[in-house]
């Protein structure tokens, strides 16, 4: 997983400790309960969106922002966090605060968060509850740049793909504390609001390279016949370059075509390749998007077992040369095999943990394998006709879609 490539200012005081929390196990006799103590982040009293702020401030500074614009409700964290970061780097912060409680007493209204986004010099705007937030904050952006400023928006609780990858960064620190302390995780409990961090926790911790297993999978039952292995790379290239734009561009196209929560979230299912680019995507807009892409995603990889029975039987009709080989490779008939096998809930959390790491690696090691073989001017001397194929198939798959959730509805 490339985060490197995307621009973060490092503000976070990671890595959070991880700590046992043995007393409240033993209150409740099991399970053995820990935390990751993201109260820790260090900024303006720590909290979890300064993780999602590394990647947007980045972002704002790298567009030449002088003023970020946000929104919460009254005693919002996330604008207190985003005012504080911009005060740090010098720049103007303006939020809209909605009133989502009723509360007037005045402790809630000018104290706690309040107080301190005035405190570190923000411009505080206050809206009734039910306000078009999005709206709110497009329409002052609009005002500022008319005075000649240049606002970058922040989506409430910073959750939007970009915010999602300092989750994405939480996961594999998390991952990596718990290998160094021999702690197998069974389960994750988190809070969700916005839902960016979910998403990107989600995206962490899934395997990225579904749609290049699926390459690799039927490549495999195909005739090895000459530039194959070059075919391979480029499939594999492609499915993960464009899950990536996908993944960007469709949450924005599913509000374009005014879908609901659920009828976004399968329609980001049903047309990225990627296991990790569905969730970060559906997650992006909800979490009931995101629960459907997920769903929408899994039926997707149950029925890769029956395209490659189908395509290896296509290729055996009437051909020689496959007689007397297995229908199916045989890591598909052990996936399907060991998959009922973890339905069953007999295997043990630690092996599954070990068992998830080295599936991990055996894919890398694939795709390593696949790329040694060949080289990029191997793969450009394909032309650009296979490069056109993947990106009008993948325009097809949306556009069907599309078409079949319009219908529905």
């Amino acid at each position: 997983m490339k985060l490197a490539k995307f621009p973060r200012l490092r503000i976070t005081h990671g890595p959070t400790p991880l700590e046992p929390m043995k007393r409240l196990t033993e209150a409740l006799g099991g399970p053995n309960l820990w935390i990751k103590r993201d109260d820790c982040t260090g900024l303006a009293s720590g909290g979890n969106k300064t993780r999602k702020l590394e990647y947007l401030m980045a972002e704002a500074l790298q567009l030449g922002a002088d003023t970020v614009i946000t929104q919460g409700a009254t005693q919002s964290n996330h604008a207190r966090q985003t005012v504080a970061i911009a005060a740090k780097l010098g720049l103007q912060s303006h939020i809209i605060l909605e009133d989502r409680t009723g509360y007037t007493v005045d402790d809630y209204k000018h104290s706690g968060n309040v107080f301190l986004d005035h405190l570190y010099g923000a411009s505080v705007s206050e809206v009734p509850a039910n306000t078009d937030m999005n709206a709110a904050m497009a329409t002052l952006a609009e005002q500022l740049r008319e005075q000649g400023r240049k606002p970058y928006v922040i989506p409430g609780g910073g959750s939007n793909a970009l915010g999602a990858l300092g989750y994405v960064t939480c996961a594999l620190e998390l991952m990596d504390q718990a290998n160094n302390q021999g702690l197998a995780i069974d389960s994750l409990v988190h809070a969700t609001g916005s839902a960016g961090t979910q998403a990107g926790l989600v995206v962490g911790g899934a395997t990225a390279i579904c749609g290049a297993s699926a390459a690799l999978a039927i490549a495999s039952v195909l005739p090895q016949r000459e530039g194959h292995e070059q075919r391979t790379t480029l499939a594999v290239i492609g499915v993960t370059a464009l899950s990536t734009a996908a993944m960007v561009v469709y949450p924005a196209l599913t509000v374009w075509l005014g879908l609901d929560d659920t009828r976004a979230g399968i329609f980001i299912g049903a047309t990225i390749h990627d296991v990790a680019q569905v969730v970060g995507a559906g997650y992006s807009l909800s979490t009931a998007a995101g629960d459907a892409a997920t769903i929408t995603k899994l039926m997707r990889v149950a029925l890769l077992m029956p395209v490659l029975l189908c395509i290896a039987l296509g290729l055996r009709a009437g051909a020689t040369t496959h007689r007397g080989t297995p229908l199916l490779p045989w890591f598909t008939v052990a996936f399907a095999l060991l998959m009922l096998l973890n339905s069953t809930g007999v295997v043990p959390s630690m092996l599954q943990v070990a068992a998830t790491q080295g599936s991990q690696a055996c894919l890398v090691v694939a795709i390593a394998a696949v790329g040694l073989k060949t080289s990029l001017r191997d793969v450009a001397s394909l032309g650009w006709r296979p490069v056109v194929l993947a990106v009008l198939a993948t325009v097809f798959l949306a556009g069907m879609a599309a078409l079949y959730l319009h219908t529905l509805h």
